[in-house]
């Protein structure tokens, strides 16, 4: 029961996830089409396209805050 417990505060809403593999997957992507190198302009690439996405899922009625909010409310109900 202890270790099913600890399991579900790692669970994430899908959508969280996904759109953090897409802003990843993106900055890669210009990462190399670029060609940015050091830490800054990579760091710089990513938290742009981090906040970007975040941009579209609250555009579209998704809210990342409310959906840590939800999760964090059914885990204390455990």
């Amino acid at each position: 029961m202890l270790m099913e417990h600890n399991l579900k505060f790692f669970i994430v809403d899908p959508i969280l996830i996904c759109a953090k593999q897409l802003a990843n997957h993106i900055s890669k992507f210009n990462i190399k089409r670029k060609n940015l190198q050091g830490e800054q302009d990579i760091t710089e690439e990513h938290v742009k396209n981090n906040f970007a996405l975040r941009e579209v899922l609250i555009k579209t009625g998704v809210y990342p805050k409310q959906l840590l909010q939800n999760k964090a409310k059914e885990l204390s109900e455990l």
